[in-house]
């Protein structure tokens, strides 16, 4: 359920859900986005990710191990940082001005940006961890809440 959850925010986070978005062209705002990804480790996240997603795939269904390297290419092809970049750039766009986006750049140069981008994953993997364990100890007040909402809309039904 953690991975699940992990490769989902990573996906999020990496905006792999942005795809409808028009092409970015090659103007310096465009470069200065593509730079605060690459600073972002971007491509690194979205080629683990897609392994991560595979391994996955293949840990649950041992008859798809076959196919593990045409899966891989599929993911690279269709949800690699090459594939995605244009719509990452625009979606960049869309939140930052060329200003701001330089900005970020400036940040990320400095020591202390350089260890934000370091220590950032592990902080969202903390998060995450936080959210699933929070989840996993209340969940049975959801279950109860919905098993009585369940009885109550068969006994309205009867």
């Amino acid at each position: 359920m953690k991975k699940i959850v992990g490769v989902i925010f990573l996906f999020l986070v990496t905006g792999i859900f942005f795809l409808p978005f028009a092409a970015a062209g090659s103007s310096s705002y465009d470069q200065t986005a593509e730079k605060v990804l690459e600073f972002a480790g971007s491509k690194k996240t979205l080629d683990q990710t897609a392994k991560t997603f595979v391994n996955n795939q293949l840990r649950r269904n041992s008859n798809l191990s076959p196919y593990k390297e045409m899966m891989l290419q599929f993911f690279e092809k269709y949800v690699g940082f090459e594939a995605l970049k244009k719509n990452l750039v625009v979606s960049m766009k869309k939140e930052f001005t060329e200003k701001e986006l330089n900005e970020i750049v400036a940040f990320y140069e400095t020591t202390s940006g350089r260890k934000m981008i370091e220590k950032l994953p592990s902080l969202i993997r903390k998060e995450l961890s936080f959210g699933v364990s929070e989840i996993q100890k209340n969940k049975k007040t959801l279950e109860k809440k919905i098993t009585a909402e369940v009885e109550k809309a068969k006994k309205a039904a009867e």
